[in-house]
């Protein structure tokens, strides 16, 4: 009886152990089930969250093949089944294939250091961590990609950025982990790659514009430092693009006259752009210290501080400006003096016609008549006065005839020996073959005389005075550095001294009546302007090159005719004498 109690003691002490451990099991069952219906819950809005997304989301077997794409692939025509099964290259661009495939692109890095910089980036990534592949740039191909677009390799309608990684089964050896495939994320960026493409179009063509505008360009920062310079900008500062941007101020352009004005306009274009002129003109200096004349043109860049700006070298209108002005001026003194010399010779010559009257009703004992001679003397000078004068307006009558001025040179050449005196050497080099012109020899034999006469008094008692003569021929190009000159063919005659030279003050005065640097009793102030006015007549023109202590060289140039020269021509060598 003791051990059937013992027995069933036992068994109810077993039947409630199974029912704590029954218990026990249906409540990690219900666990169990809640878990699972959590993460199919999770697993559902994870897929939710990624079929919402703007990216495509995908991931491959270690082959390449789509084992999941997510619904955003639908940009590219394509429903996510389609893609289940296939290659990943369905959807790149060919040639980033070639360049973003684990299998075609590492062979090329085999032996080559893969360090963050040089590593390549794959889509079917097998790295994880810190290397695996981030901001991918690959071209996507749409559904509708057709065999006559594939011939066109730049027909991709879209732009993506790929993160990739690999993923592998879980393993206690981190060696023996299994590689599983690539997950990966595609962002579209066509958008954002359609906008840099613009940007970089717009950019070439602002650039284009500012390089081939015709004009020196700039853009200056806030702080007057040159940013950008074009090839114009170069050519007029004979610095080169290296040189400046970023390294020159704008003020070193500037001469010392301008800066001031310059530096207060910059700022006040700062406060206010309508308080600086946009328009103006200043002095430019260029590596050489050459100083040009330049119209700016300025504005600021709408949205910074920074300026853009136009030079335009007008060194070379200015000095036409100038020469039409000096033209115009020497025309009026040229009808001025035209019509005084006229008036002046009326009156001489009833002076003269009284004055032989008187002088040859003297008897040659008379006392008076040693006074009506100096009369006389004193006429004839005047009459030469007049008839410098007259030469100045181009009011003489040319007796023009086609010549050698070689013969010319040579004929005087004794006469100029005399008038220079022993103490200078004078030296003619004339050229053999020089072509004829048609002139007044007896005007050119003035023009050559007055030149020597003004070259003995710049040498004072000693020096050398040389007479060439040349043939020149004048382009369009030429001209620009030849004042007052035209193309064609001329005959050069120059008369160089070593005398005192000239400053350009001066030379811009020495063709006018009555200007001189001599003392008064040392001469009248016509005597270039009679050569002025020669030539002028003659439809030449005349250059004047000098310097301070460097002598003086007058070049002349009168049209060349095509006749060979007559038989009176002789071809003469360079001499030179005492």
């Amino acid at each position: 009886m003791r051990y059937e109690k013992k027995a069933r003691n036992e068994l109810i002490s077993e039947i409630k152990e199974l029912r704590k451990m029954i218990a026990k099991l249906e409540a990690l069952e219900a666990e169990h089930k809640q878990v699972e219906e959590e993460q199919r819950e999770r697993v559902k809005l994870y897929r939710t969250v990624l079929q919402k997304l703007p990216d495509i989301v995908y991931k491959i077997d270690p082959d390449g093949h789509f084992t999941f794409i997510s619904n955003s692939v639908r940009i590219l025509g394509y429903e996510p089944e389609e893609l289940i099964g296939k290659h990943f290259s369905k959807i790149i661009h060919p040639d980033d294939v070639k360049s973003f495939s684990r299998v075609i692109a590492l062979p090329k890095h085999k032996g080559k250091a893969t360090g963050d910089e040089n590593r390549p980036k794959l889509f079917d990534e097998r790295r994880t961590g810190k290397r695996k592949t981030k901001d991918l740039g690959v071209r996507l191909i749409p559904k509708n990609f057709g065999s006559k677009e594939k011939e066109k390799i730049g027909a991709v309608i879209t732009f993506g950025n790929v993160s990739a990684t690999g993923f592998y089964e879980a393993d206690i050896h981190e060696k023996y982990k299994k590689f599983l495939g690539t997950l990966g994320i595609i962002r579209d960026i066509t958008d954002r790659k359609r906008a840099e493409e613009a940007l970089r179009e717009s950019e070439e063509r602002y650039r284009t514009i500012f390089e081939t505008t015709g004009t020196a360009m700039l853009i200056i920062e806030e702080d007057m430092t040159i940013s950008l310079a074009n090839t114009e900008f170069e050519n007029l500062s004979f610095y080169s693009r290296e040189e400046i941007e970023g390294k020159k101020s704008w003020t070193e352009f500037v001469v010392k006259e301008d800066l001031e004005k310059m530096k207060k306009y910059h700022r006040l274009r700062r406060v206010d752009k309508n308080l600086a002129p946009k328009r103006y003109e200043f002095s430019f200096i260029d590596r050489e210290s050459n100083i040009k004349n330049i119209i700016l043109h300025i504005s600021i860049i709408p949205g910074t501080k920074k300026s853009l700006a136009s030079l335009l070298d007008i060194t070379e209108q200015k000095k036409l400006e100038q020469q039409f002005r000096h033209s115009q001026k020497m025309e009026a003194i040229g009808r001025l003096a035209g019509g005084i010399a006229h008036e002046f010779n009326n009156m001489l010559m009833a002076m003269e016609g009284y004055s032989d009257l008187l002088y040859n009703g003297l008897s040659e004992q008379d006392p008076l008549r040693k006074h009506v001679e100096k009369i006389k003397k004193v006429m004839e000078r005047s009459t030469l006065l007049s008839k410098q004068l007259l030469a100045f307006s181009h009011k003489h009558i040319l007796k023009l005839k086609i010549l050698n001025l070689n013969i010319l040179v040579t004929e005087i050449e004794k006469m100029l020996r005399l008038i220079i005196g022993e103490d200078i050497e004078l030296f003619t080099v004339l050229e053999p073959e020089l072509e004829c012109v048609k002139v007044d020899p007896g005007h050119i034999e003035q023009v050559i005389m007055n030149l020597a006469t003004n070259a003995r008094d710049a040498m004072l008692n000693d020096g050398k005075l040389t007479i060439e003569t040349k043939n020149v021929t004048l382009n369009e190009d030429d001209c620009l550095f030849i004042e007052g000159s035209k193309p064609g063919r001329f005959v050069c005659l120059s008369i160089k001294d070593t005398g005192v030279g000239m400053e350009k003050k001066i030379i811009q005065h020495i063709f006018e009546p009555f200007f001189s640097t001599k003392e008064r009793e040392r001469g009248t102030g016509l005597g270039l302007s009679t050569v002025y006015g020669i030539i002028k007549q003659h439809e030449g023109w005349i250059n004047v090159y000098s310097e301070p202590g460097k002598g003086t060289t007058f070049n002349i140039y009168l049209s060349a005719i095509s006749l060979q020269p007559d038989k009176e021509s002789k071809k003469t060598k360079p001499r030179s004498s005492k």
